[in-house]
Order: C-alpha cells, then structure tokens, then sequence
C-alpha cells in the first residue's frame, strides 16, 4: 500500500494570527476560502515543500467547532481510496474508519489507529498531473 504524505491540518482560532506566523516563517498562502458545508474557513499554506492546512471553526455546526487548538489531522495520498478504506475497515489494528465522502480535492475519509485515538488520520485519492 504506497501513499504519500499530502498535508498536516491544524485547528486554530486566529486565521490571520496564524497565516502571519507561517508566512514569517516563509510559507506562501496557496488558498484561503470559507466552506459554508463545513462552516469553516480553510487555508492551505505552503513551506519548504511541507502543506499545511489551517482549520478554522465559524459556524456552530462545525464539526470542528469546541475542539482544541493544535493538530487536527495528518493527511495521506494514496492511489486506490477503495483499497485502503477496505483494508482499514478489515483490520482490527484501525479504529473510527468513516465511510467515504467527497472532500476538498475529491474523495476522502478518516481514521484512527487502535490505541492512538487522538491521532486522526485523512486517507485522500492522489492527485494526477492531469487533473
């Protein structure tokens, strides 16, 4: 199962607190836009060849709304999302494995591992140069 890392996602705040803080460092801001399906404003910033997605809870229904700042997520890019999302779903080493759903940049789901439940886990499909 080859896959790749795609992004690190951190909750935060402040979005321009934190786009300031990451552009000190370097990053350059890729996107920054407000998903009203999520209620949350989402920007992707890029740093010596690293992604970083910064979420920000707006709306109360927001998944991530109540949450702790921090890490929220790490993301992989893997060529068969079925593949995986079954073999996770059969193993009893992968907790939380959600179904499938259309994400940001296509398909998409979640995951733990078993006894590193604060850990969470995005299994996306990669993105072709075509695309």
């Amino acid at each position: 199962m080859d896959f790749l890392l795609d992004h690190i996602a951190i909750k935060v705040d402040d979005m321009e607190r934190a786009c300031r803080l990451f552009k000190l460092k370097g990053a350059t801001l890729d996107s920054l836009a407000y998903y009203p399906e999520v209620g949350m404003q989402i920007a992707f910033l890029s740093l010596n060849g690293s992604v970083y997605e910064l979420l920000k809870p707006v709306d109360a229904f927001c998944p991530i709304a109540g949450i702790n700042d921090g890490l929220h997520h790490i993301a992989i890019a893997v060529d068969s999302i079925e593949q995986v999302h079954s073999a996770l779903s059969a193993s009893s080493s992968f907790v939380a494995v959600q179904p499938i759903r259309k994400g940001r940049h296509g398909r998409i789901f979640f995951f733990s591992i078993k006894g590193m439940p604060l850990i969470q886990y995005e299994c996306m499909e990669k993105q072709h140069e075509h695309e």
